[in-house]
């Protein structure tokens, strides 16, 4: 990371900043617009991929991190209106990035797992327990439990919501961007969980749609996301 940028993360840790979330998906929608055809041919693939994996095996999906990091590095590329190619969508398994963007979804993905074992060992109690479905306490215990571990788990995508677009651009290792993304996002979590529920709630209305809605909506949560980190941290040229 350059020293200039370097300062400006520093004073933004130090004085606080705002995050505009309704700007956010207003300048995601126009960082989608300009290459509209290809992200949702790379929303497509990504469909593909998922079957695939379902069907065969599962470690691909070690790999998602990896593939979910292209419609950043394209988001970025054209908000530095740099030459988009669909190769760009590819670009999490490119150099240096690869192990980086790979190392943070396996943390992620272990520090989720942590979080959620012990839904995990209440769910496996209850299977093999027949006379547990009867019982109201234990059945409350895991719905309690279960809403507990989904606030974790979207606690855990917004303190991280950065990593892996530090990678990308300031060509961090795993942890510094990990633990850069979690400083940042926590002087705002309210205004990050704002982002992800108006995402989430244009999802909604895309899978509502026969699912067709979501070929637009999906790559819109990576260019609203791009959009919030060059409105926080700003992007380098």
């Amino acid at each position: 990371m350059n020293p200039q940028k370097q300062r400006k993360i520093d004073a933004l840790l130090q004085q606080g900043y705002s995050l505009d979330a309704v700007r956010c998906i207003q300048e995601g929608w126009e960082i989608l617009k300009q290459n509209l055809g290809s992200f949702i041919g790379f929303t497509l693939l990504t469909v593909l991929l998922s079957f695939v994996s379902l069907c065969f095996c599962f470690i691909p999906f070690i790999f998602a991190g990896n593939l979910f990091a292209g419609p950043y590095s394209v988001s970025m590329k054209i908000l530095k209106r740099q030459p988009v190619t669909f190769e760009n969508f590819f670009d999490g398994f490119r150099n240096s990035n690869f192990p980086q963007i790979l190392l943070t979804t396996l943390v992620i993905g272990a520090i989720t797992t942590v979080v959620y074992i012990p839904v995990y060992a209440i769910q496996l109690f209850i299977n093999l327990s027949s006379d547990s479905l009867n019982d109201p306490k234990l059945l409350a215990i895991y719905g309690l439990a279960t809403l507990v571990g989904w606030v974790a788990v979207i606690a855990i995508s917004i303190i991280y919501v950065f990593a892996v677009p530090l990678i990308l651009d300031q060509r961090l290792e795993f942890w510094p961007a990990m633990e850069l993304s979690r400083k940042i996002a926590s002087q705002r979590w309210g205004s990050f969980l704002g982002l992800f529920i108006l995402l989430q709630l244009l999802n909604f209305a895309g899978a509502l749609l026969c699912g067709l809605g979501l070929l637009l909506t999906t790559p819109l949560y990576f260019c609203a996301i791009t959009a919030a980190y060059h409105q926080v941290i700003g992007l380098d040229d």
